[in-house]
């Protein structure tokens, strides 16, 4: 954990978490190297502007040089590189080295108005794994201030990952009506769905093997899907549902076409759900 409040040293093992931040608050991605001159001088200007943001966004730091994988993962090619990560896809980039008034002007563009800066301190305190005053925290800026929406989504986030469904349920229920339908919202309510359908599932691991081992194994495959989206990959979803749909329509009743459905419903106006509703026409037709 970096030092400044706002900042993520990123690496494979810690970028699921990162996508969850995302589904707060954005998260700008800052791939960098040694051997990168510009970087020198990018990578602490964007520390200094994720200080005086206040919480608006996240930034994470990727050392291509240790985390390869991660830049192959992002088709980063050239560095400097920066992305703008929401609800877990890539919204925007910078490739350039650019002044201060640029990188500004492209997070007033693309940030979301000041929240309050309690969200960040929550944050923190998770990071630091101080799970309990963390969420009395949250529960704190939601008396106060219900018209925050973050503060519902970080605080259901955390009870997900305690295994409290219910807890996340009961959160985004007290979410005020004129929230409630915000995509934030809506997409990790659709989450918690799939992460209930994962209880006693096997683990992600031996479900990989099992297709190894059977490529043709309808369950492995629709459970695979499920852990995906959960994780906010949808397009790993979606496609791993469109697979199965082909080679076994009719599996648990026409599940995976079911299941396509929803995720177009949690995905709205998402050009992700129009390419996907286009595939899976073809597909029926």
């Amino acid at each position: 954990m970096s030092d400044h409040q706002y900042v993520i040293d990123a690496t494979i093992e810690t970028f699921p978490q990162i996508l969850e931040h995302s589904f707060i608050a954005p998260v700008l991605v800052n791939f960098w190297a040694d051997s990168c001159e510009s970087c020198k001088t990018l990578t602490p200007l964007l520390t200094t502007l994720s200080d005086q943001y206040e919480g608006r966004f996240f930034l994470a730091n990727v050392n291509v040089d240790e985390q390869q994988l991660l830049a192959t993962q992002f088709a980063v090619k050239d560095l400097p590189s920066v992305k703008l990560l929401k609800d877990g896809q890539v919204l925007a980039e910078l490739t350039d080295a650019l002044s201060e008034a640029d990188i500004r002007a492209f997070l007033d563009k693309y940030l979301p108005p000041a929240e309050d800066e309690r969200l960040g301190q929550a944050q923190q305190l998770f990071d630091k794994g101080e799970e309990e005053p963390a969420m009395a925290l949250l529960k704190q800026v939601t008396d106060e201030k219900p018209d925050t929406v973050s503060s519902y989504l970080m605080l259901a986030y955390a009870q997900v990952r305690n295994s409290d469904l219910n807890a996340a349920k009961e959160t985004l229920e007290t979410v005020p009506e004129n929230l409630a339908k915000t995509p934030e919202v809506a997409s990790l309510k659709g989450r918690l769905l799939f992460t209930e359908s994962l209880i006693g599932a096997p683990r992600l691991d031996e479900l990989q093997q099992r297709i190894i081992d059977n490529e043709n194994d309808s369950e492995a495959h629709y459970f695979l899907a499920s852990y995906a989206i959960v994780r906010g990959d949808y397009e790993s979803g979606l496609e791993t549902l469109l697979g199965l749909m082909s080679r076994d329509p009719e599996f648990r009743d026409q599940a995976a076409r079911k299941t396509m459905i929803t995720i177009f419903d949690i995905l709205g106006e998402d050009p992700l759900a129009t390419e996907y509703r286009r595939k899976m026409s073809s597909l029926l037709h």
